[in-house]
C-alpha cells in the first residue's frame, strides 16, 4: 500500500518545519509548497531532511504567489492530506490589515478553494488541516479573564498593533472567524487543530 502525500505549506518556517520532520519521521510522503528555490534549498541543507530527499519521500513545488487564486490547484494534485501552516510575515511592515492580516485570509481561502476544485480520486481524499492553536490573542487584546465571549479579539483595534507577531495572531484568529467551518460543504473533509 502506498502511504499517504501530505501537501505542508509553511514548512520552512518553525512549526511548519517540525511538522514536515514529524510527517516524513512518521511515514508520509511530503510535498513541500514553497515560494522559491531558496525554500527547497534551504530545507534539502538541513542533515536530517536530506535521506528523506534520497529515497523520494520528499518533493517541492513552487507557490510563488500565494494570493492567486489558483495557486495551490497543481500542488493539491494526488494529495491525501493538506496542512496548511503558511502565512506572509513580512519585515519590517507598514499595515498589519494589508501586509500579513489579508494576505493571510486570501492565502487560506485559496488553498481551501481549490481544495473544492482539484479532482478527487476513490483514493485520494483531502483532508485540509489548519493549524489554529498558535493563534492566541495578542496579549493586549485579551481580558483578565478568557470565556466564550471574550476569546475572539476586538480586531478594529488593528491601529495598537505595532509588531509582526500580534499581526499574525490576529491574521489567524480573523481567518478562523471567516472562514471556518461554516463557509465550506459539509462534504469537505477540514480539520482545525
Amino acid at each position: 500500500m502506498t502511504p499517504p502525500t501530505v501537501l505542508i505549506t509553511g514548512a520552512t518556517g518553525f512549526i511548519g518545519f517540525r511538522t514536515l520532520l514529524e510527517a516524513l519521521e512518521a511515514g508520509y510522503t511530503v510535498r513541500a509548497a514553497i515560494r522559491n528555490e531558496s525554500g527547497s534549498k534551504a530545507l534539502l541543507a538541513h542533515p536530517k531532511l536530506s535521506s528523506f530527499a534520497s529515497k523520494s519521500k520528499l518533493s517541492f513545488v513552487e507557490v510563488p504567489d500565494i494570493l492567486d487564486p489558483d495557486a495551490y490547484v497543481e500542488a493539491l494534485k494526488n494529495i491525501t492530506y493538506a496542512i496548511h501552516l503558511a502565512s506572509p510575515l513580512p519585515l519590517p511592515f507598514q499595515n498589519p490589515q494589508t501586509e500579513i492580516i489579508n494576505p493571510t485570509l486570501q492565502d487560506t481561502a485559496n488553498l481551501l478553494e481549490a481544495g473544492l476544485k482539484t479532482p478527487i480520486s476513490q483514493t485520494h481524499h483531502h483532508h485540509i488541516l489548519h493549524r489554529r492553536q498558535h493563534a492566541l490573542p495578542p496579549p493586549h487584546f485579551q481580558s483578565p479573564l478568557t470565556v466564550a465571549e471574550t476569546r475572539v479579539p476586538d480586531l478594529q483595534a488593528l491601529d495598537t498593533i505595532t509588531s509582526v507577531f500580534p499581526a499574525y495572531c490576529a491574521a489567524k484568529n480573523r481567518h478562523s472567524k471567516r472562514h471556518l467551518p461554516h463557509s465550506y460543504p459539509r462534504t469537505t473533509p477540514l480539520l482545525t487543530l
